[in-house]
């Protein structure tokens, strides 16, 4: 039996939490009963944020889709991003005039 509803507690093994969004990491694309495929989760907290995207040490930024106050970044390249230890890569979050409205560390501080 499993239990969907909303859990009371600590925020859980990998999160990161900011003042205007938060976010956490996701596996999927379950084939063979395993994956190591990973997606970045999250919330948006102020209605001003219009972007989020994942900027990533001497690669491509990836873009979040937004929807309904919740964001999501999906791709192989995330695969290989550290949970812990220096930061290789930092969530920005922009307004709708591209001004960045917070930068919070992927992984969590060790």
């Amino acid at each position: 039996m499993f239990d969907f509803t909303p859990q009371q507690g600590p925020v859980r093994d990998f999160a990161v939490v900011g003042k205007n969004i938060a976010a956490t990491r996701m596996y999927y694309d379950f084939a063979d009963g395993a994956s190591g495929t990973v997606a970045v989760v999250g919330l948006v907290e102020d209605v001003h944020i219009a972007s989020v995207v994942l900027r990533r040490d001497g690669m491509p930024d990836l873009a979040a889709r937004i929807t309904g106050g919740t964001f999501l970044i999906a791709g192989p390249d995330l695969t290989h991003l550290p949970e812990r230890g220096p930061v290789t890569a930092v969530l920005v979050a922009r307004d709708h005039s591209g001004n960045v409205r917070e930068e919070l560390p992927y992984q969590e501080q060790a």
